[in-house]
């Protein structure tokens, strides 16, 4: 059949040979115009080195003779126009190596204070009877003794997981260090990153089983999470990422990598968060005390439609307790004492210008104690004891006054006892409604210290306070004694004169010197007696000796002042210690001391803190003063070999214009001039001074006024008129 027209064929045209000589060949006649149409043609063959020859980590190394030329055109013509690196993707060459067990909302530990006493179950405490059935207590001991007890975040606590690289790289798509390979692309896009978690909780709610298990538990559970990640990104925790080349517009990127983080957690509800039991969700149950253990735990991953590749996480094993309620459903001690009195038992005393203070003392405190023991006890040495304060004076010290609880048995005997107060519990462990009984002994030790202030006293008492803890070992002041270091009335003493003062220097101590230039009246070592003797110098000693008699022996007469610990005073006055007011006849009374110097001199000076009066004045509430020199002595003195005076001459300071002021001065019946027997002369102190409250005074030798290696001696008499501020220092010096 003839055809008029174009014949089409729709075939392709195949052309085949045997050999080499077989092709198509087409020739135009014209070198400029196009031979041959075509969507894109075959690489085909290179004659010189074949495809994929010596081209490794190159992107020529994806081209083959089925590469279109015009794949490769387009690429020579990026590389050209960019002066472009042409190596070709690679992949992250790091793995997945391990994985880190994170624990979160963990919290901190915490324990129950308090021992438990032996017969608990009178309590009939529901708490603490079955934490002890459970094994996490016993008699003796404290509840969870030896476990470390979590008690936060009882229903928030969880497990997860983050992943970490292992090797190494030079090639990653960020510098994020955790990053591993995740093989090729899928056609350009991200093929999935795949991870299985298994894991398995199990609960322990027996003392006895802390390692639980599947097969040794009160609960177990188990689970697996399926976790995937098909884009670039993060999703889940799962990161994954798209490792681009270094020319990506002309080299494509082939390769993934990613990492995981936080996996796991909540999403595992029971198998990585706490649960001990099928439906228990209330971690404020004492139920839930336990111990919780995460095991046989697995983290795995693949990409695409591979297998997993698992690593294993590290198991945990905490105990967990909700403290707290545990704390207020157990309660805590109410401590009382009943009876809790004192009483004074012994006193040692010294005596001053014939009056007692107080040395030393001893008292004895007694209380009775309960709920110590229940609902628990402390494990200490100080379950009851007591603490002096307020001592502003000396020192308190107390014995007998502990209950020792340490190593949760009684280690006090005599002290703790069953509740019908006569059975004594001297050992073991105590029952929780055992009492003590506490006496405890005191002793008061005065010291060197005094509390005599110019009137009255500068403190009278001490305090005791009666401590007991309760089983958390917090300490509570139960009761406080008031305790007089001297009650009037007590220790065989008069109860008119009222409490003893504190005195703490030994019998017959005192603080100055013979030779010393003052006095400051802490003794009487160098005061003199007032009698006729002192007319001659040949004075009495005062006692020293321990002396508080009242009768014929009494130490201060009618008219002596009283010395006490600081203070120079009127025994009958507003001033005084101990003797009662008016004591002592007339007004005018008289103190003696004795001073000692050596060489010659020629200057004497006399301070007693405050402006004197003369001799001869009468001025109420006043003191005076008056010196006898050894030298004017009544039949005593040498006065440079010149012999003593017949009669005595005294001599008043105050006086600094006089000379000769009263001849041959008797001593009359109430007579405030002269307190002796014997007549005396007095004269003043013509040529002295007066500079504040300093009488400086000039040794007159024709006046019979000497201080030499043979006249050594003076005396300072000082005379009280009523009631004058008490002198609390005589300071002499000589030059």
């Amino acid at each position: 059949m003839d055809y008029i027209g174009k014949e089409i064929r729709r075939r392709p045209l195949v052309i085949s040979g045997s050999d080499s000589s077989t092709f198509l060949k087409v020739e135009q006649k014209d070198s400029g115009s196009t031979a041959i149409f075509t969507n894109n043609v075959q690489n085909g063959y290179p004659t010189s080195n074949n495809w994929k020859t010596n081209l490794e980590g190159s992107f020529f190394n994806n081209f083959d003779n089925t590469t279109h030329v015009s794949e490769i055109l387009r690429f020579m013509s990026g590389v050209l126009s960019h002066s472009l690196d042409v190596a070709d993707a690679s992949p992250n060459t790091k793995t997945f190596a391990s994985v880190d067990t994170n624990e979160n909302s963990l919290g901190s530990t915490d324990s129950i204070s308090g021992v438990i006493p032996t017969n608990f179950t009178s309590l009939n405490n529901d708490t603490l009877d079955y934490l002890v059935t459970k094994g996490f207590g016993s008699v003796g001991s404290t509840l969870f003794n030896g476990i470390s007890v979590y008690h936060d975040n009882g229903s928030t606590y969880s497990v997860d997981f983050d992943s970490n690289s292992g090797g190494s790289t030079n090639i990653s798509s960020s510098v994020d260090s955790e990053l591993f390979g995740l093989g090729g692309l899928t056609s350009g896009g991200a093929t999935s990153f795949n991870v299985r978690v298994v894991a398995t909780q199990s609960f322990s709610d027996t003392g006895s089983v802390t390692t639980t298990n599947e097969s040794s538990n009160t609960f177990t559970t188990q689970s697996v999470l399926e976790l995937s990640n098909s884009s670039f990104g993060t999703s889940d925790g799962l990161t994954l990422t798209k490792i681009e080349t270094s020319q990506p517009a002309v080299i494509p990127a082939a390769f993934q990598d990613g990492k995981f983080i936080n996996v796991g957690g909540s999403s595992l509800s029971g198998s990585l968060t706490r649960k001990y039991g099928a439906s228990a969700t209330d971690f404020q149950s004492v139920s839930s005390s336990g111990y919780y253990r995460f095991h046989d735990l697995k983290v795995g991953i693949a990409t695409g439609s591979g297998l997993f590749t698992f690593v294993n996480g590290s198991t945990k094993n905490r105990f967990y307790a909700p403290v707290d309620q545990i704390e207020s459903d157990l309660g805590t001690n109410s401590l009382s004492d009943t009876g809790t009195t004192h009483r004074s038992l012994t006193a040692t005393s010294r005596s001053l210008s014939g009056v007692p203070y107080l040395l030393d003392a001893t008292y004895e405190l007694s209380t009775k104690i309960s709920g110590l023991f229940s609902p628990l006890f402390a494990n200490t040495t100080t379950l009851v004891d007591m603490t002096a304060a307020s001592v502003g004076v000396g020192s308190v010290s107390i014995s007998g006054d502990t209950i020792s609880t340490n190593g949760g048995t009684i280690q006090t005997s005599g002290k703790v006892f069953q509740s019908d107060g006569e059975t004594a519990v001297n050992s073991g462990v105590p029952r929780h409604d055992d009492i003590a009984i506490i006496t405890a002994s005191v002793t008061f030790d005065s010291g060197n210290d005094n509390n005599i202030n110019q009137s009255g006293f500068s403190d009278t008492s001490f305090t005791i306070a009666t401590k007991a803890r309760n089983r958390n070992s917090s300490q509570s002041t139960l009761d406080t004694q008031t305790i007089n270091y001297h009650t009037q009335g007590t220790f065989g003493q008069v109860a008119a004169s009222g409490s003893l003062g504190i005195y703490g220097r030994a019998q017959g101590f005192d603080g100055g010197s013979l030779t010393g230039t003052t006095e400051a009246f802490s003794g009487e070592d160098f005061r003199i007696q007032l009698n006729n003797n002192v007319i001659g110098f040949n004075g009495d000693a005062f006692t020293t000796t321990f002396n508080i008699s009242q009768d014929s022996n009494r130490l201060i007469g009618e008219k002596d002042l009283q010395v006490k610990p600081g203070f120079l005073v009127n025994p009958g006055g507003s001033f005084r210690y101990w003797y009662p007011a008016n004591y002592g006849s007339g007004s005018y009374k008289y103190y003696i001391r004795r001073f000692q110097t050596s060489g010659t001199k020629t200057q004497l000076t006399l301070n007693v803190g405050q402006t004197l009066i003369n001799w001869k004045a009468t001025t109420d509430d006043s003191v005076a003063a008056a010196i006898l020199f050894k030298s004017s002595a009544s039949g005593s003195g040498n006065r440079g070999g010149s012999g003593a005076f017949s009669t005595a001459r005294i001599f008043d300071p105050s006086e600094t214009t006089s000379n000769l002021i009263s001849s041959s001065v008797e001593h009359k019946p109430g007579d405030f001039l002269n307190p002796f027997s014997q007549s005396l002369d007095l004269f003043g102190n013509t040529g002295g001074d007066l500079s504040s409250t300093t009488y400086t005074i000039p040794l007159r030798n024709a006046d019979g006024m000497f201080l030499d290696n043979t006249d050594n001696e003076f005396y300072v008499i000082l005379r009280y008129t009523g009631n004058p501020t008490p002198i609390t220092t005589i300071t002499t010096s000589t030059s």
